[in-house]
């Protein structure tokens, strides 16, 4: 999302590179492009109706009014259908993440990483000034909990979700191009806070799916009193729609 977020459209050629990128990645990253879909078109446009239920009107309307717009501009008819995981993938994500984190730094000896939950974690040649930041740390706290015997049983039932959420996004994103909103809400002020980690709500049934996802900021409206919302759009074969990113962001 960063990336389609940052990109001012128009500089396709920083969106190219790193498509291409993506393209190179190995099996080893969950997050790739796959030739298999080379060439593959979608049939229709589908969008999740029951996102409506976690986003700010304005936000909802804003993409209503896109996906329409697509559709036409694409001839592509616009199918509304129902995903049904959205609360179920957060919190699997967050389960999964936490545990991979600490799976990752597992493999570099840099760091020591305690069984002790009161421990903190420290970078065996470091100090306490080079010690992970509180988010970091949080998550490997919580890793240590979900790896102990008493909760193996909370990461298990996580990876069966993510089972889930992966062949039902992969059953649809090929005859099927799926939009959704970014985020539930328009950018926040400077000085507004938002609810923790609500505002991954509609990307991380995705990244649980290891599909990756075109985020394209939408034109202002009068509902959002001229702040931007943006909209993902998500296909087995993202070079579609990169040809026809001028077009959708006109």
């Amino acid at each position: 999302d960063t990336v389609g977020l940052m990109v001012r459209v128009g500089e396709h050629d920083v969106l190219w590179d790193v498509y291409q990128l993506m393209r190179g990645c190995t099996g080893d990253d969950m997050t790739q492009v796959s030739d298999d879909h080379d060439g593959v078109q979608p049939e229709n446009i589908i969008l999740w109706e029951d996102a409506e239920e976690y986003c700010d009107p304005s936000v909802w309307r804003d993409t209503i009014q896109f996906a329409k717009m697509a559709s036409s501009t694409l001839q592509l008819p616009l199918t509304y259908s129902r995903f049904g995981m959205f609360k179920e993938a957060m919190a699997a994500y967050y389960v999964i993440a936490c545990v991979e984190a600490w799976s990752s730094l597992q493999r570099f000896p840099l760091y020591t990483l305690s069984v002790n939950p009161e421990a903190p974690f420290y970078p065996i040649t470091g100090s306490s000034d080079t010690r992970f930041g509180s988010e970091v740390e949080k998550r490997l706290k919580m890793a240590q909990s979900l790896l102990s015997l008493k909760s193996v049983d909370v990461y298990n039932r996580a990876v069966h979700l993510r089972r889930n959420v992966t062949t039902f996004i992969k059953n649809h994103y090929i005859r099927s191009m799926i939009i959704t909103p970014t985020a539930p809400s328009p950018p926040p002020r400077s000085d507004t806070t938002l609810p923790e980690y609500d505002n991954d709500i509609y990307t991380v049934p995705f990244s649980l799916a290891g599909v990756p996802v075109w985020s394209l900021p939408l034109n202002p409206s009068k509902s959002t009193k001229m702040t931007f919302t943006a909209a993902q759009l998500v296909h087995a074969n993202p070079l579609f729609i990169y040809k026809h990113l001028s077009r959708l962001s006109a």
